[in-house]
């Protein structure tokens, strides 16, 4: 749930604000999933609803080391939600563990010719401020989705900026999912982020969700080497 959001920033401020501001068969409003895995999913929490999610990555060839991700999000609108994520908690432990506060939105497009297609632009902001003196960063990220025709598969495109409150160091980075629905409310999921830095992962999965339990489990392959592969596990809850 990047989720983690890609949960990244801009570096340059002036970048990162034109970017935040610059998407069973289709989820239902309760269902909405918050994030493909780590991903900004296209989805939103409904209005008045809240949204709490807690991810687990487990080192596949180091069961000792994991990560740890809780993020909370509240509907203002059916179109804009606020949005609070902890950061980097982890073993071996990390000195990088970061408060983000922030907001996601979203502009449905070509409404009139395409509506069936849900054509839309996801843009978000996370002020992230560390909570062991690394002072205050930013993540901003943006895309575009829209599903398939006949298969109702969602693609989703874009790319974000953070800073190394959110990941270890600087980085731009694109970002791309593909949400595939499956029949008694399954979704086939794998989401990209592109570079090398702590979210710079392919991660294929499986979702489940009911009215209002989200379950996901996959398993992410570093695009760097040397990164160790891992399980992510995340379960989420509206009400």
């Amino acid at each position: 749930m990047f989720r983690r959001a890609v949960r990244r920033g801009w570096g340059a401020a002036g970048v990162g604000a034109w970017l935040a501001v610059g998407p069973v068969f289709a989820p239902s409003a309760v269902g909405a999933q918050q994030a493909i895995i780590n991903l900004p999913s296209a989805d939103q929490t409904p209005r008045g609803k809240q949204f709490v999610m807690h991810e687990t990555q487990l080192a596949g060839t180091k069961p000792t080391a994991w990560a740890m991700t809780h993020f909370y999000t509240y509907g203002v609108t059916d179109r804009f939600e606020l949005a609070a994520t902890l950061y980097n908690l982890r073993t071996p432990r990390s000195d990088n563990v970061t408060l983000g506060l922030g907001f996601k939105g979203a502009q449905r497009l070509f409404t009139d010719r395409l509506a069936r297609r849900e054509v839309q632009l996801t843009y978000g902001y996370m002020l992230p401020v560390s909570l062991q003196g690394r002072g205050v960063g930013t993540w901003a990220y943006s895309h575009l989705s829209a599903r398939i025709p006949m298969l109702e598969t969602r693609i989703t495109a874009g790319g974000g900026y953070a800073t190394r409150q959110v990941l270890d160091k600087d980085a731009w980075t694109l970002l791309g999912g593909i949400e595939q629905p499956l029949p008694h409310h399954f979704v086939l999921v794998m989401e990209w982020f592109s570079g090398r830095h702590n979210s710079s992962n392919l991660i294929p999965g499986l979702l489940y969700h009911s009215k209002n339990w989200i379950f996901v489990a996959g398993y992410k392959f570093p695009n760097d080497p040397v990164e160790r592969h891992g399980l992510v596990l995340e379960l989420g809850r509206f009400w």
